[in-house]
């Protein structure tokens, strides 16, 4: 066994434990292609974070950000109990004309990065983030079949574009034809900025649904203590309509989601349809209370691997590990991969 649980040997007989929501990251310091936005750099959310994931010391090793980030991503991965992880970018916002509109951005890291670094590292797996907005959304979702995207992830709060809307029909429809996964931002965004919540709205997913689509409705519609939405009880509904309706757990284990955390999974259909994801590098909390008594709290306060620790504290809830491996059969994903050869 590895540190905070990990496997040095993997079994190719059982199923992997995959963290099917996870950001690469990155200044666009090297050949990534990132593009981030002043005031988004100088950010406390983003110079927090990485005070964190200790990007400090990346000059010491010689590594770009991106480069340094990749590494601090892979090292916690390789000591947590997760196999895989899937990887997704972050989409530009485009205005009616299919104009890119950097004012409204705080970062963009394209694709073409996401597949590079999944090819060249197997425990990463590559997720597509495709605006229906921009113009050649069409090729962008033929090459996201073509690298073997395990889904098409939309934010429709920085986006601006309603899931719901007729006018993305065709966009459903060419995802449907490619064999293609939607996996859909749902209740408020707070890391980036984000003009529209009201599109964030579980409820929203009928159209995409209704088109046969497989649909992963990222953070199960919660909210912050901040907030007062019906977004999760809307998810819920909708989920006794849609077979084809999945969540990820992605940020209910931060503090300001905190009281998700026991929550998401009292329900037996929503449980049932849950899929593990730690939207790493949001921050993991553990709190002493609530799901976590003083005994669970201590152990997993000590954990190096942000993944472990994430995955420990939904473990203590009652749903970690098993939709951990749930998210592997709905991805497709048939074993673990042991990256020492």
């Amino acid at each position: 066994m590895r540190p905070d649980g990990g496997n040095s040997c993997r079994n190719p007989e059982r199923t992997p434990q995959v963290d099917c929501h996870v950001h690469l990251w990155g200044l666009g310091d090297s050949d990534s292609g990132i593009w981030i936005d002043r005031r988004y750099r100088f950010s406390l959310n983003f110079l927090g974070n990485g005070l964190l994931l200790g990007m400090h010391r990346r000059k010491r090793a010689g590594l770009s950000y991106d480069a340094y980030y990749l590494k601090v991503l892979l090292e916690s991965l390789r000591s947590s109990p997760i196999d895989l992880a899937v990887v997704q970018g972050m989409e530009g916002v485009y205005g009616a004309g299919g104009e890119l509109l950097r004012d409204r951005m705080a970062i963009h890291i394209p694709n073409e990065y996401i597949y590079r670094v999944c090819a060249a590292n197997p425990e990463l797996r590559p997720a597509a983030a495709i605006s229906p907005a921009r113009p050649d959304w069409e090729a962008q979702l033929e090459l996201a079949a073509e690298n073997d995207a395990l889904y098409v992830k939309v934010n429709p709060c920085v986006g601006g574009t309603d899931p719901g809307d007729r006018k993305w029909l065709p966009f459903y429809r060419r995802m449907k034809d490619l064999d293609l996964k939607l996996c859909c931002h749902t209740g408020p965004e707070r890391a980036l900025p984000g003009s529209r919540p009201e599109f964030a709205d579980p409820a929203r997913l009928e159209l995409p649904l209704s088109e046969g689509l497989t649909v992963i409705a990222a953070h199960a519609g919660t909210d912050t203590w901040m907030d007062s939405l019906p977004y999760f009880d809307n998810m819920n509904r909708l989920m006794e309509r849609h077979e084809g309706l999945y969540a990820d757990t992605s940020a209910v284990a931060q503090v300001f989601r905190w009281k998700w955390v026991e929550r998401v999974g009292a329900g037996q259909l929503v449980r049932s349809r849950l899929l593990h994801g730690s939207d790493f590098p949001v921050p993991v909390t553990t709190l002493p209370w609530g799901v976590l008594g003083l005994q669970s709290w201590w152990r997993i306060r000590g954990m190096g691997s942000a993944f472990a620790r994430d995955l420990a504290v939904k473990d203590v809830a009652g749903y970690g590990r098993e939709s951990a491996e749930r998210a592997a059969r709905v991805l497709g994903i048939a074993s673990p991969v042991d990256p020492d050869g």
